[in-house]
């Protein structure tokens, strides 16, 4: 089963914080543009070999750059 490595790092320092494995990202959702949430984005993933051991994470971020939450 083919999946992306997610690593998100600190802004001050670039050190990697967290990376985890991603084979289907099931829902994605974004802040909307001139709200407070504008930099604001969310996603639910899953990975795992098989239905029975697969584990569904969901992860919430604020970026400093609004305009790259669209990427």
């Amino acid at each position: 089963m083919k999946f992306t490595i997610c690593s998100i790092y600190e802004e001050d320092n670039q050190l990697e914080i967290s990376r985890f494995k991603v084979n289907q990202i099931i829902f994605f959702a974004r802040g909307t543009s001139g709200s407070n949430d504008e930099a604001c984005f969310a996603f639910t993933n899953s990975h795992g070999e098989k239905l029975e051991e697969a584990i569904f994470q969901c992860h919430a971020f604020r970026c400093d750059v609004p305009e790259a939450v669209s990427h």
